[in-house]
């Protein structure tokens, strides 16, 4: 029987057949880069991370209002830096000279005087001085011709003067509240009217005691509620009712029914301010007239009407707000309906905020 020879291995360390198998599959797998073991290990998943609250409070509120508010404060940086310089000394020079040289003056001051930018000029005493004494001057000059422009510049000085935060230009509003050199009552009215609008004006900035200080202030208002032309009066009520005083309020009381409404109206109003009642018929009566039902159903305030009663609406809110101020008591509980009724029109805003404020402060009255 003839026994097969076993293999003969052909050299020292050659490899098997398995032993090449496997080192064929370890040249492969370094010359394509990829492991040859097919039994991968799944990708590990890591949860996402929601941001926190904070840094969505930080990201999407504070940084971009930071931002805006950065660009709007360097805008307004860059546009006081922009504003030409006003020479004060060389206007006043001119202002003091008289004649066409002044008014030329006055032409040239005018845009910077309302102007947001000039704060500073508005404060300027040597200024408001000057503008106070051509009023002054002016007033006592007879007109030429009675020309509407005459009166009509008179007017536009009493609106400059009616802008500068001094109270030393009070006295020459006070005159101009009397002025009578117009020919008639009506010519020579833009000029009280406007006077009359500067008091109040004033005593709104600056405080109901610069007018108190000055003690011809008075005396001038309790004649002007009295002048023939009703824009004149109106004007003055709201001017007294500022001031306030026994004195005041007692002649705001006649004015109650004053064939004008709006005489009627800012005679009201201007009671409330001085801490009296006796006008919250009216109020009621000017928030539940027709022109306010109109704006609150439009919100229309395109016509001078329109701007008229939103005026009036904001000022009588004012005056109620205030009254309770002064007079915890007050029996304003009349308004309620009122207000709400304001809050869900289309009256501006202003007047929502404001309505919103008194009713809020009605039943904190009503809680206490």
């Amino acid at each position: 029987m003839v026994r097969d020879n076993p293999p003969v291995a052909t050299g020292v360390g050659e490899p098997t057949g398995l032993q090449r198998g496997k080192a064929e599959d370890a040249s492969l797998a370094s010359e394509t880069g990829k492991p040859t073991d097919k039994t991968t290990s799944p990708p590990t998943i890591r949860p996402h991370r929601q941001p926190s609250l904070v840094w969505l409070l930080i990201s999407r509120v504070v940084l971009p209002l930071v931002l805006v508010t950065g660009i709007a404060l360097g805008f307004a940086r860059v546009r006081g830096l922009l504003a030409p310089r006003v020479e004060v000394g060389n206007v006043v020079a001119q202002l003091r000279l008289g004649g066409q040289t002044r008014w030329q003056a006055v032409a040239y001051l005018t845009p910077f005087i309302f102007d947001q930018r000039y704060d500073d000029l508005r404060r300027d005493p040597v200024l408001a001085q000057a503008l106070a004494d051509c009023l002054t001057e002016e007033l006592d000059q007879p007109l030429a011709g009675y020309s509407d422009m005459s009166i009509a510049a008179r007017a536009h000085l009493c609106r400059m003067i009616r802008c500068m935060d001094v109270p030393s230009v009070i006295p020459s509003l006070v005159k101009a509240v009397q002025w009578r050199g117009g020919g008639s009552p009506e010519m020579d009215s833009p000029v009280r009217k406007a006077a009359a609008e500067g008091l109040y004006q004033l005593g709104e900035r600056l405080g109901p005691e610069v007018l108190q200080t000055y003690p011809e202030v008075l005396p001038a208002l309790l004649v002007a509620v009295d002048d023939p032309v009703d824009p004149v009066r109106s004007a003055a009520a709201l001017a007294l009712g500022l001031h306030g005083g026994p004195e005041a309020c007692d002649k705001l009381e006649t004015l109650l029914g004053d064939p004008n409404p709006a005489v009627r109206y800012n005679a009201a109003i201007g009671l409330a301010m001085a801490g009296d009642a006796a006008g919250i018929a009216i109020l009621e009566e000017l928030f539940h007239s027709k022109e306010t039902e109109k704006l609150a159903t439009t919100g229309n305030l395109e016509s001078i009407n329109g701007m008229r009663t939103r005026q009036l609406l904001v000022m009588g809110l004012r005056s109620v707000n205030r009254l309770m101020d002064m007079d915890p008591t007050a029996p304003v509980d009349g308004l309620r309906p009122v207000l709400s009724q304001l809050q869900y029109s289309l009256v501006p805003e202003d007047v929502k905020q404001l309505a919103f404020q008194v009713e809020v402060k009605l039943n904190q009255r009503t809680v206490r």
